[in-house]
Order: C-alpha cells, then sequence, then structure tokens
C-alpha cells in the first residue's frame, strides 16, 4: 500500500469512535449462536450484530406495549358496539328535503 493509501486509511481510522465490551457469564449455547448470528448476518461484526439485537428488542417492547393498550380497548370497544346495537332506533323516510319520523324500530 502507497504511503498516501495509508494516510486515507489512518484518517478514515482516527474520524472512528471505537468503543469496546466485555461480556461475561455468557452461556457457551448463547455465545456460539451469536457468533454464528454475526458471522452469517454481518459479516462477523460484532457490533452491528449487537446493535441489530437491540434495536429489535425495542421494537419488541414498543409492540408489546401497543398491543396491550388495544387488548384493554377491546371490552370497551365491544360494550360500545353492544350500547349502540341494543339502542331504540326511529324509521325514518326523506322526502322532498323534509325528514319524517314514522315509527320505532328495533335493530
Amino acid at each position: 500500500m502507497e504511503q498516501n493509501d495509508k494516510d486515507k486509511v489512518e484518517e478514515i481510522a482516527g474520524r472512528l469512535e471505537n468503543y469496546r465490551i466485555s461480556i461475561n457469564r455468557m452461556p457457551k449455547q448463547t455465545w456460539e449462536r451469536f457468533i454464528e448470528l454475526a458471522k452469517s448476518e454481518f459479516c462477523g461484526d460484532y457490533g452491528m450484530t449487537l446493535k441489530a439485537l437491540y434495536d429489535s428488542y425495542v421494537e419488541d417492547v414498543k409492540f408489546n406495549a401497543i398491543y396491550s393498550i388495544v387488548e384493554q380497548l377491546i371490552p370497551r370497544i365491544e360494550a360500545l358496539e353492544a350500547k349502540v346495537n341494543s339502542e331504540v332506533k326511529p324509521k325514518t323516510i326523506k322526502t322532498f328535503g323534509k325528514i319524517i319520523k314514522l315509527e320505532q324500530e328495533e335493530k
């Protein structure tokens, strides 16, 4: 590699911030699966593998929070639908722009 190329590589490397992490007490099978995931999906880049796993975790937490809210709303929606369906509604006819109420109709 020429000196000019080496200088460019060093300049780019200098702009990158390096963070180190040490993982202790990880079950062997989990570690092996992590390494396999890193190799197969991220060209052996453990940092990007960890980031992808973290991002996936955050999305799961958001999804579960939204699901929980929806799950709480379902009974309220069902109660409102039952109330609307049980109300007596007037039967109406519209003629020449006027609305005429004829009788009560149960639904």
